[in-house]
C-alpha cells in the first residue's frame, strides 16, 4: 500500500492585484483560432474587447453581454481579444457580460439616478 504524505494549507493574504490578476483571462493559445477564444471567453462571463473589423462577428446579444459602444458611445483603448490589433479611439468595441455588469460599469440612466439620489440625501435636514 503506498503512503501519501500529509496535505498543509497555509492561510495566504490576498492583495487586490493578486485578485484582478487571477480574474485576468490568460488570453489564445499560438494555434487556435481567435472566434474560439471569444466563444471561451463569452461562456465564462468574461469582459471582452474588440476592433472594428472583428465585432461584427460577436453576436452580443445572443450571448447577453452590453455593447458599452452601441449605448453610451465611449471609445477603448487596448488589444482586441481576436486579431490582437491595438485598437485605439473610436475603432474599438466593448462588450461586458449582464451578469456584472451592474458591479463594473453603470449606464447613463443608472449615473442619473445615483445622482437624484445623492442630491436628495444632501438636501435633507436633520
Amino acid at each position: 500500500m503506498k503512503q501519501t504524505s500529509p496535505t498543509i494549507l497555509t492561510p495566504q493574504q490576498w492583495t487586490m492585484a493578486d485578485r484582478l490578476k487571477a480574474l485576468a483571462f490568460g488570453g489564445r493559445k499560438r494555434g487556435t483560432l481567435g472566434g474560439s477564444l471569444v466563444n471561451d471567453m463569452a461562456s465564462l462571463g468574461k469582459t471582452i474587447m474588440l476592433c472594428g473589423d472583428c465585432q461584427g462577428k460577436f453576436d452580443w446579444r445572443r450571448h447577453q453581454y452590453y455593447s458599452v459602444w452601441r449605448y453610451e458611445h465611449q471609445p477603448v483603448t487596448g488589444p482586441c481579444d481576436v486579431c490582437r490589433v491595438q485598437v485605439t479611439g473610436n475603432d474599438g468595441r466593448l462588450f461586458i457580460h449582464e451578469s456584472v455588469r451592474p458591479k463594473a460599469w453603470a449606464t447613463p440612466d443608472e449615473q442619473k439616478a445615483r445622482r437624484q439620489t445623492m442630491v436628495r440625501i444632501a438636501n435633507t435636514r436633520y
